[in-house]
């Protein structure tokens, strides 16, 4: 018996065309999920480096912190009267008053 023409296309050329965009489609698929598969393991990847970067970045703030605590020493200062005696011991000329010396010493415990 007979077929009739699918389209133009016989049943073994439409069975064929068939088969090939089956095979297009699967091919497709396989492609497609071997990047997925890809960017998953990328991904992976991506997130151990930023939990190694993130581990990392505690650590150098961290000794940063105790740096900065080790570096800034501990000063006592003298009495802003006591220093300004002390001026005026040594330079007997200086104009510098208490408040001067307070000011000063102000900086210098912000510093």
């Amino acid at each position: 018996m007979a077929h009739a023409a699918i389209f133009g296309f016989s049943p073994e050329e439409a069975l064929a065309d068939t088969h090939f965009q089956i095979n297009m489609l699967t091919a497709n698929y396989d492609e497609l999920e071997d990047r997925y598969e890809s960017a998953k393991r990328e991904i992976i990847e991506l997130r151990s480096q930023l939990a190694t970067a993130r581990g990392d970045q505690e650590k150098l703030e961290a000794e940063l912190s105790d740096l900065k605590q080790k570096s800034a020493p501990s000063v006592e200062f003298p009495e802003a009267a006591e220093l300004l005696n002390q001026l005026k011991a040594d330079r007997k000329k200086s104009t510098a008053s208490l408040a001067d010396v307070e000011s000063i010493l102000e900086i210098l415990e912000k510093s």
